[in-house]
């Protein structure tokens, strides 16, 4: 069932969350935002991408390592160095990877939330950048804002590791260890 434009929950939802964070900036904090123009901003955003997506459905633009506006697992693939969450969730499965050589993994999460499960036999060093949300690491590490690395316990730079380059905006990233 397709909903309309105006009646979509997800559109709606993230305006209601923005005229709230902006009242708390004014009022708490003393900081003033725009925020007709950051909502209307959000509205030209929200529409294009449901213009490119075919109103949410698949069409020939459709990238199977990123999800828009709705929930899916990624598998990890040799050949696909970046994953990607936009109003949406996701999973990136890492537990079952076998290292050769470096690899260098991106995952974005940006308004909505993913989980990475990785293998402690699976040496990975994990370099997040946070802006205005969260991200959590094995290490009962949490930051909500500015950079923040982790590293298994048998991650060593000479030997053939993942590094994954996590960036969150207004999201959150969790890191689960198996």
């Amino acid at each position: 069932m397709k909903m309309g434009f105006i009646n979509s929950g997800a559109f709606w939802g993230i305006i209601i969350i923005l005229l709230g964070v902006s009242m708390v900036l004014r009022y708490v904090f003393n900081i003033h935002f725009p925020i007709f123009r950051i909502v209307f901003a959000c509205f030209l955003i929200f529409w294009g991408v449901k213009m490119l997506m075919g109103s949410f459905g698949y069409s020939k633009y459709y990238n199977y390592n990123s999800t828009v506006f709705s929930e899916s697992r990624h598998h990890y693939n040799k050949s696909d160095n970046s994953y990607n969450v936009v109003f949406g969730r996701g999973q990136l499965d890492l537990r079952n990877v076998k290292v050769e050589k470096n690899q260098r993994i991106e995952v974005n999460s940006v308004f909505g939330s993913y989980v990475i499960f990785i293998n402690d036999s699976v040496p990975v060093k994990i370099i997040s950048t946070v802006a205005f949300g969260n991200i959590s690491t094995p290490d009962d590490n949490q930051d909500s804002f500015g950079k923040h690395s982790y590293q298994s316990s048998n991650f060593s730079d000479e030997s053939p590791h993942i590094l994954i380059d996590a960036n969150v905006v207004f999201g959150d990233l969790k890191v689960i260890k198996d």
